[in-house]
């Protein structure tokens, strides 16, 4: 876990802060309201033990929960919208709304009478704190951000890349200039701050608390200096690793066989276990998931039947796990024989019906993955299966895809809720970028967390085409 946070940068340590402040807030305002209102923390703490009580804490247990659950559907953990007085309000006004509702379906199941809850003021201190909490910490996050003086050894491309993905507002690197190692000199002189064998004294007067390594030509006279420093305590990095703190992507620029080589990789690679859990959650979840969302997909099943002409279920052939073709299924979305050739999905695609676009928007129609997700051929998390004319394709153009397969594909994944669908070999790379991430940092944790992030993607309603 410590290792995933690490690569997911200190945006997302930021985000946990937030997140422990969000739960002291919801908690506080709740508990806060009661206690202005004269009834206490609770109706009466002598008679804890009592059905009411014990419900009525209940109640604000989930509500507190709730709130918390409702912020981050809501993309409130964004740290871009905190300097955004109205995106603020209007999604936190959102955010009471739907607590209200709930808060009343919940006082109503249980026989509460709602006022006991004192929602009102409890929503209205909730909303308060949470904006002025937003406001506070967006103002402050750039000043506290932990900088650390970082030397970029390497003049060449990647050495240039990392310069630029340093210099981004969330890096927790100050970028001090670069060391030669002896290779072509692509960035400007200015930049070069000495040779390897200068390193020990370059440190010292940069104050500088890490090395990045990036380039793989190091002279092997030099490498006793480095073995040296880093037995003094100076951090050594390799590029591809600030990278994915950096980006929660692994850039193909930077990627390099030998670092692949030497790479740990994630415990599902590494260990059976770990796949066959995986496995027997895949089948719990899909099994309960078809239960509960047959009713929806016999309604859009019927829907289908009567908007256009043409079969419910569309197939296809798609490349999985160890590059096994396999057939996918999912609710047809295009007009009959529109996907007789091979092409990439386009802006407001021609092909796709009205029903279709709907569908595509609120990602329904991949429901009926669920019975891949049954057959083993899909897991709910991993890289998006795609077609074998497409894969033949993209492996001779794009270094390293063919990694991608080394996990079974899934229905939702990383690359699917950062970036949008693939309309060319750009944005493949791009995406590939984001599934070799997940494939060397697969984990129950991730895989979480691309669940909750393709909530929102469905709420609203993105990366659809």
């Amino acid at each position: 876990m410590a290792n995933l946070a690490r690569t997911l940068g200190q945006s997302f340590r930021a985000k946990v802060v937030v997140w422990i402040g969000d739960f002291v807030l919801a908690f506080g305002s709740l508990v806060l309201a009661q206690v202005l209102s004269g009834h206490g923390a609770f109706p009466d703490l002598r008679h804890f033990s009592t059905s009411l009580t014990t419900v009525h804490a209940l109640i604000v247990c989930l509500l507190g929960v709730a709130f918390v659950a409702l912020l981050y559907v809501l993309d409130l953990y964004d740290l871009d919208l905190f300097t955004s007085l109205r995106h603020l309000f209007w999604r936190l006004t959102l955010v009471c709304l739907a607590e209200a509702a709930f808060g009343l379906i919940a006082c109503s199941f249980c026989s509460l009478p709602w006022r006991e809850l004192q929602l009102v003021p409890a929503l209205a201190l909730a909303f308060v704190f949470a904006m002025l909490w937003r406001r506070g910490f967006g103002l402050a996050y750039p000043h506290v951000l932990s900088r650390d003086g970082t030397i970029v050894i390497g003049t060449g491309k990647r050495a240039r890349r990392l310069r630029e993905l340093m210099a981004r507002e969330d890096s927790p690197y100050r970028f001090a200039g670069f060391v030669d190692s002896g290779e072509a000199k692509l960035s400007s002189r200015e930049s070069v701050l000495g040779s390897i064998s200068d390193l020990d004294s370059l440190i010292w007067r940069y104050g500088v608390r890490q090395v990045v390594l990036a380039t793989d030509s190091i002279p092997a006279t030099d490498e006793p200096t480095i073995t040296y420093l880093k037995f003094q305590g100076v951090s050594f990095v390799q590029g591809p690793d600030v990278a994915m703190e950096l980006t929660q992507g692994l850039p193909l620029d930077l990627l390099t066989h030998s670092w692949l080589r030497l790479t740990e990789g994630s415990a599902l690679l590494r260990r059976h276990l770990v796949r066959k859990i995986k496995r027997l959650v895949d089948l719990l979840f899909a099994t309960i998931a078809l239960i509960l969302a047959a009713p929806i997909m016999i309604a859009v099943a019927f829907a289908i039947r009567l908007d256009s002409p043409g079969p419910v279920i569309f197939r296809q052939q798609r490349v999985g796990w160890r590059n096994h073709v396999f057939t996918i299924y999912k609710f047809r979305s295009m007009r009959l024989h529109s996907e007789n050739r091979p092409q990439w999905a386009q802006v407001n695609d021609s092909r796709v019906t009205r029903l279709g676009r709907w569908l595509r928007l609120t990602h329904l129609d991949e429901l009926p993955q669920l019975y891949n997700v049954l057959m083993g051929d899909m897991s709910f998390v991993g890289p998006r299966p795609e077609r074998p004319e497409f894969v033949e394709q993209l492996r001779r153009e794009i270094p390293f895809y063919d990694l991608r397969h080394s996990v079974v594909p899934g229905i939702t994944g990383w690359a699917q809720v950062n970036f949008r669908y693939s309309a060319s070999i750009d944005d493949t790379k791009r995406k590939l970028e984001y599934d070799l991430y997940y494939v060397l940092y697969a984990s129950p944790l991730l895989d979480l967390l691309v669940l909750f992030k393709t909530v929102q993607v469905m709420l609203f309603m993105r990366g659809s085409r």
